[in-house]
């Protein structure tokens, strides 16, 4: 028996998986695997993994599914390694990605190692800054902080035949980072692109020894996470610091940093460390006031209705502290010599 993978799109429906059974079963083939994936709405992407008897040709079976309906997307050769339990799969490519590490120096580099047995595509890259700016599909998961994809003619003019390109963000890479991955067809799913989200969180965590984050619960049933900043993450410090340096509206109290509090506790193994709340990969703002033993909140104007000062204070002061501490509004040091503190101090640990 040949071994092929099928990729059918259809509506979901009651008894469509049994229908495309039938007709597989009439053609003498045997589906031996199936993985359901979400394209968009009610259309659903079956790609079968199918063993299909010798003599018989892969091309015109897809052919006579066209024929009865059915939308055969892509059929190609498999082999027999794929045939595995999807559980024992996925922790096959996580240990791929862990070896990845060892093999690249550049997260970059070990991503696209990675990414590649995650989902099959022709090209694959990630792009940064103005390349992926300047990339539609890049620059339609920037605008949506979340995976894009768009579909690319070849040769736009002679209407030739198209690629598809998937987009998403790499969180714990520098902003405007995204793994790009194109190929001809078929189009890229929903379960595709959170597959790969994926696999970018286990890459993301061989990136750091930081303790995992704390979660915060804010005024309108929100929720950010309160965690180091590594000594590499200083630029996106001083991001955040530029976008509040006009004072008008922003918050910015000093606290102590209780010791039980939960700033407090991440504070414990180096108390000259950097602390931010990050709203997904968005920087809200906490950071030390080096040797003070008092914290600063910088939030933002537009976050300010969210209720994000008034929760970051009661981390900073801990839950008993927290109530007295409310309403301490407490001069800070300018902002610009706050971020050059840090970048000072990011300096030191990087040489030290």
């Amino acid at each position: 028996m040949n071994l092929y993978r099928f990729r059918i799109e259809l509506t979901d429906a009651p008894g469509s998986l049994a229908a495309i059974a039938r007709a597989f079963a009439a053609a003498d083939a045997n589906i031996c695997e199936f993985d359901v994936q979400t394209i968009d709405g009610q259309v659903r992407a079956d790609e079968l993994l199918v063993e299909v008897a010798p003599g018989n040709d892969a091309e015109a079976l897809a052919a006579t599914l066209n024929d009865r309906g059915f939308k055969v997307t892509d059929v190609r050769s498999a082999s027999a390694n794929e045939r595995s339990d999807v559980i024992a799969k996925s922790f096959q490519v996580a240990a791929a990605a862990l070896r990845s590490a060892s093999r690249f120096d550049e997260p970059a580099r070990w991503l696209t190692d990675a990414a590649s047995r995650v989902v099959r595509c022709d090209r694959i890259a990630v792009v940064t800054g103005r390349a992926a700016r300047s990339h539609d599909a890049a620059r339609r998961a920037l605008e949506s902080r979340c995976a894009a994809q768009v579909e690319v003619p070849t040769v736009p003019s002679l209407g030739g035949p198209s690629e598809w390109s998937l987009a998403v963000p790499v969180k714990w890479s520098e902003p405007d980072a995204f793994v790009v991955l194109t190929r001809d067809n078929p189009r890229f799913s929903y379960t595709e692109a959170a597959r790969v989200e994926a696999l970018v969180s286990v890459l993301a965590a061989t990136l750091t020894n930081e303790p995992a984050p704390t979660e915060v619960t804010l005024a309108d049933g929100g929720v950010v996470d309160v965690r180091p900043f590594r000594s590499s993450d200083v630029g996106a410090f001083e991001r955040l610091m530029r976008r509040c340096e006009d004072t008008s509206g922003v918050v910015r109290s000093a606290l102590p940093v209780v010791r039980n509090g939960v700033v407090g506790r991440q504070l414990a193994t180096d108390p000259n460390r950097t602390v931010v709340a990050a709203c997904g990969s968005e920087l809200l703002g906490v950071a030390t006031a080096r040797g003070s033993g008092q914290g600063i909140v910088v939030v933002d104007p537009g976050h300010r209705r969210r209720g994000i000062a008034n929760a970051l204070r009661s981390a900073l002061g801990g839950s008993a502290e927290g109530q007295a501490l409310r309403g301490v509004q407490t001069p800070v040091a300018p902002i610009r010599t706050i971020a050059t503190a840090a970048a000072s101090r990011a300096s030191q640990l990087q040489t030290g």
